[in-house]
């Protein structure tokens, strides 16, 4: 799933991070590279962050805007009866969004890629790469929601990143952009 609960290990259903050094060890020897999803937009509601770092995801105290969910349709809002608060999820409300105007999730997700290109990860495919920023103000549409420009800043200090690494590891953003929002020329 898309839910991750924990940015530094592997799924038990997968092995463990032993197992995925000698995958990375083993295909280097055959001049295969290693990439990995990097789910940077939400986590699991069973992620540490949740209990222990709320101020890593987006809350309000009513449900501030018209925000749909991608999954259900409804309401992108679910209420948290131990804050009493609401938080933000795009898609299954066990996937609460992280929010990218705190300092403090920029810099973890700049220590877990380090902590994966230390390993010998050669890229990752970013998982809606295009939804991490959502308006500051919260207001109403879906334009306010994803494709915010600011979005750049990320990738580029991401990409900085990157070019400390020899060989630099590959980043590609899966995203999705509205034909209507394209440049006439694509």
């Amino acid at each position: 799933g898309y839910d991750v609960s924990d940015y530094r290990d592997v799924h038990p259903e997968l092995g463990t991070l032993g197992d995925l050094d000698s995958l990375i060890a083993e295909a280097r020897t055959r001049y295969i590279k290693v990439w990995l999803d990097l789910v940077p937009n939400h986590t699991s509601d069973k992620h540490d962050w949740f209990s222990d770092h709320p101020e890593h995801y987006v809350w309000s105290t009513a449900i501030p805007n018209d925000w749909k969910s991608i999954f259900t349709g409804d309401t992108a809002w679910e209420y948290d009866a131990r804050r009493k608060l609401y938080y933000l999820h795009q898609f299954a409300p066990q996937q609460p969004d992280l929010d990218w105007w705190n300092d403090d999730v920029r810099t973890e997700f700049e220590q877990i890629l380090r902590y994966w290109f230390d390993r010998g990860v050669a890229g990752f495919r970013i998982d809606v790469a295009h939804g991490l920023i959502k308006d500051r103000e919260l207001r109403n549409g879906q334009r306010y929601l994803r494709e915010r420009p600011e979005v750049h800043d990320i990738y580029r200090a991401w990409q900085a990143i990157a070019h400390e690494y020899d060989p630099k590891p590959t980043l590609v953003g899966e995203t999705y952009v509205p034909l209507a929002l394209l440049p006439p020329y694509c």
